[in-house]
């Protein structure tokens, strides 16, 4: 087992420009239970964990590359991190970026990659802590040992500490697989679009074998001479299928053409937001062990859908294939019914992927027009995070985010300028215990938490959040005065239900053990602070003087233009005050905004992508069918016009042979989807799986589509 500290930041300075970089606090075994060893150098041993002995570093692949050139001579270096010698101990292979930030920044679902290793320093009084529960375990089952067998051993462990020691009573344990953990929340959505391309396969597979077959067909009379000249069944099944693959090969190396550039177009547009919200997102490229599985699945595709047709089209009577006009005046039925059954399938894996991506459009339109309870149009961020050897005092801290704040309020094309710890889809901030004035936990059976978020007077005002009742944080909220916070009507919704919140006051915990009180002095409208599509949870906003201050916090400018034009000048306030902190983040609140939905947004329009595209496959296959019946029929129709048949007469026989294939197609396509939207429930918001509308309009759309097509022929 191993222990570690995953949100840690480290400022690094030197010779060229400080950069933040995302580091993590580890014990010494840490990548001995990995199972990876330093690319150079060596790891971390435990006497690294003793106290003051731990100023050294190990550096990720990508550092080591990116700022110190990929000096082999690296290790024995030092390297400043947050003001303080680091003494480099080794370089970890690529792609070694365990463990990652936690949680949500910026908008972002954070896959930030760990940079830098250092020591965690827990001896002495800090290992007696018992109520710090800001580390996270990775631990190595042992051989033949399930999950749940580990999880009975920590439950059990978890009972036996609760009786020693009463402090750990009420946590517990969780177990999660190292991959569940980090794939959890795009699994869902990955393994849709794995089955949309699997359904486009099978559809590409039904219009080869279509073709194929259309194309065995119409060479019956060349393979009926070569039969009559002397060519064996084998020989014309053997060439009918090299001609298959060949077509299969010619198409496979053409995709991979189209692919390497699509995966361009894919990073660099669609999914340039999705970087730091789906695991191993920056190693997506041309991977040759999938390149070599899909050429393997084109060859099969041209093998086994090139077999049926091959062997069809081998098994023919000369005597009527050779004879003159054949064709006769009818074809049966029979010849065609594999064809058909196969456009039919078409159709039905067409409409289950039209109807998934109808409904994620939905989803995903709905989800745009939720209202987050304020104005991000220009509104520019800027978060700092302060290293704590150089700033490490409150009063300090302040002090200097105070200046930040001044200047950048008299910046030219500010109109105003506020300060919290976190910000409407940023992250940050914390969920914090509370207790309420003559309000008992066994009142309302649940524990009573809020998030607490220090904030300056301006933060409402320069978010445009309306203030529902009571007054707002003034200047007169200093340090020495009565506590006071503004609750959101979630908060009052939750603890305070039918009673007047103004005057209460809400006790949180402050150092020592001890318990400060707040007075609630007004009521916030509620805002969207983490998703569109989540709950507003309770939020307490206390005013910046009267809370422990932090190593971060984020500004806010409200201006009058674009915001990206005042970042140069925001960079320059930081850089005048310290040249030697760097900005950890900073972009407009639209762009966060925008990032906080770029994962359904990628899914929808890949979907959507795939759902076209097999639209545009069954049409080209009922298409091809019905042109190939008509041909088949030339003879037939003419007699029927000879006879009197007006044009209306035979187009009707076509529409009615489309139409009986598309409904067929439709009723099997709406069974799969109703099977099948249902695996879509956690991707949509604020509309069913089984939206009857959805159902009904896209299953009158695809016939239309093939009604049409078939009046093409």
């Amino acid at each position: 087992m191993a222990i570690f500290h995953a949100n840690s930041g480290f400022t690094l300075t030197g010779q060229r420009e400080p950069e933040r970089l995302t580091g993590s606090a580890i014990s010494a075994n840490l990548f001995e239970v990995l199972g990876v060893s330093p690319l150079l150098g060596h790891a971390f041993t435990d006497e690294h964990e003793t106290s003051g002995r731990g100023q050294v570093a190990l550096l990720s692949h990508g550092l080591w590359q990116r700022r110190f050139g990929g000096d082999p001579g690296i290790v024995g270096k030092t390297v400043a991190l947050d003001g303080k010698p680091y003494t480099v101990v080794g370089v970890m292979p690529p792609k070694v970026r365990f463990p990652g930030m936690t949680g949500l920044v910026f908008g972002r679902f954070a896959n930030q990659s760990a940079e830098l290793w250092v020591p965690l320093e827990l001896d002495g009084e800090a290992r007696d802590v018992r109520r710090a529960h800001g580390w996270q375990v990775v631990a190595r089952l042992k051989p033949s040992v399930a999950i749940m067998q580990a999880a009975a051993e920590m439950d059990a462990l978890q009972q036996r500490l609760k009786a020693a020691i009463p402090d750990v009573d009420g946590t517990h344990t969780r177990l999660v697989p190292l991959r569940e953990q980090g794939v959890a929340n795009v699994r869902r959505g990955l393994w849709v679009l794995l089955g949309a391309v699997g359904f486009i396969l099978l559809i590409a597979c039904a219009n080869v074998a279509n073709l194929l077959l259309a194309r065995g067909a119409a060479r019956q009379k060349e393979i009926a001479t070569r039969l009559a000249l002397g060519a064996g069944r084998l020989r014309l099944i053997r060439q009918l299928l090299t001609e298959s693959l060949l077509l299969a090969f010619a198409g496979a190396v053409l995709g991979t053409l189209v692919a390497s550039w699509g995966v361009g177009v894919l990073m660099r547009g669609i999914g340039g937001n999705l970087g730091s919200s789906i695991p191993g997102w920056d190693d997506v490229g041309i991977n040759f062990t999938v390149l070599g599985g899909t050429l393997l699945i084109a060859l099969l595709t041209g093998l086994i859908f090139g077999l049926a047709p091959a062997w069809r089209g081998s098994l023919i009577e000369l005597h009527t294939a050779l004879k003159e006009g054949s064709r006769g005046t009818s074809s049966g039925r029979e010849r065609y019914r594999l064809r058909n059954a196969l456009v039919v399938t078409q159709i039905g894996l067409a409409l289950t992927m039209l109807i998934a991506a109808s409904l994620l459009i939905q989803s995903f339109a709905r989800l745009q027009q939720v209202n987050p309870g304020f104005e991000p149009a220009n509104v520019l961020l800027m978060q700092l995070d302060l290293p704590a050897q150089r700033y490490p005092t409150n009063q300090v801290r302040a002090a200097f985010f105070d200046r930040v704040l001044e200047q950048l309020r008299v910046l030219p094309g500010v109109e105003e300028a506020g300060m919290s710890r976190q910000v409407p889809f940023g992250g940050g901030g914390g969920n914090i215990g509370i207790t309420i004035e003559g309000r008992s936990l066994n009142a309302l059976s649940k524990a009573m938490t809020a998030d607490l978020n220090p904030i300056t007077q301006d933060y409402f005002s320069v978010l445009r959040i309306p203030l529902g009742k009571g007054r707002g944080l003034t200047g007169q909220d200093t340090r020495d005065s009565q506590p006071v916070t503004i609750i959101n009507e979630a908060f009052a919704r939750a603890y305070l239900p039918g009673e007047e919140p103004l005057g209460k006051r809400i006790g949180l915990p402050g150092p020592g053990g001890t318990n400060r009180e707040f007075v609630v002095i007004g009521v916030v409208r509620d805002f969207k602070q983490w998703a569109l599509d989540t709950e507003v949870r309770p939020n307490m906003f206390t005013p910046e003087t009267q809370t422990p201050v932090g190593t971060d916090r984020t500004f806010m400018l409200r201006t009058r233009n674009d915001p990206q034009s005042l970042m140069n000048a925001a960079r320059e306030v930081v850089r005048t005050l310290d040249p030697e902190l760097p900005i950890t983040r900073l972009q407009p609140m639209s762009d966060l905004l925008s990032s906080s939905v770029a994962q359904p947004r990628f899914q929808t329009l890949l979907l959507s992508l795939f759902a076209a595209l097999a639209l545009v496959l069954a049409v080209i296959g009922i298409y091809g069918v019905m042109a190939y019946g008509v041909s088949q029929r030339t003879q037939e129709i003419g007699i029927r016009m000879a006879l009197g048949a007006q044009r209306w007469d035979v187009l009707s026989l076509v529409l009615r042979d489309g139409f009986k294939l598309a409904g067929f197609g439709i009723v099997i396509g709406l069974a799969g989807a109703f099977a099948l939207t249902r695996l879509l429930t956690k991707l949509l918001y604020e509309i069913k799986p089984t939206d009857p509308l959805t159902f009904v309009g896209v299953s009158l759309a695809l016939l239309l589509a093939a009604l049409l097509a078939s009046c093409g022929c």
